[in-house]
């Protein structure tokens, strides 16, 4: 499945990202997935992470100057994150990809986690 134009390819077979586009999808790549993302990485972009919450943050967005380009949302149910939303976006910050993961416990023990790419 090719994700937008954005030159990201995602095989639902074997749950490959790979990268073959723009510097942002680059630059998204590598924030999300650090330094192991398949593809290419540019050097010279420099990213600017905000973070809402206190102790438990509930959002963190990456920005390559003013276009947001990946964006990491988290619910919580007490201390244990239960959902968290990764929404990757391309040059003209369209989102291209949503990546969602459930998260079960037993206690503060991950017991479950159900990802869906969409």
């Amino acid at each position: 499945m090719l994700v937008g134009d954005a030159g990201l390819t995602y095989d639902s077979a074997t749950g490959k990202l790979t990268v073959s586009g723009s510097l942002t999808s680059r630059s998204a790549l590598l924030a999300l997935f650090g330094d192991g993302a398949d593809g290419e990485v540019t050097a010279g972009v420099t990213l600017t992470k905000t973070i809402t919450g206190t102790v438990f943050p509930t959002s963190i967005i990456w920005r390559n100057g003013a276009l947001k380009v990946v964006e990491k949302t988290i619910t919580w149910t007490g201390a244990n994150p239960t959902t968290i939303v990764w929404k990757l976006y391309d040059a003209t910050e369209v989102l291209i990809l949503t990546i969602t993961d459930t998260i079960s416990y037993t206690g503060v023990f991950e017991t479950g986690r159900t990802r869906v790419v969409s």
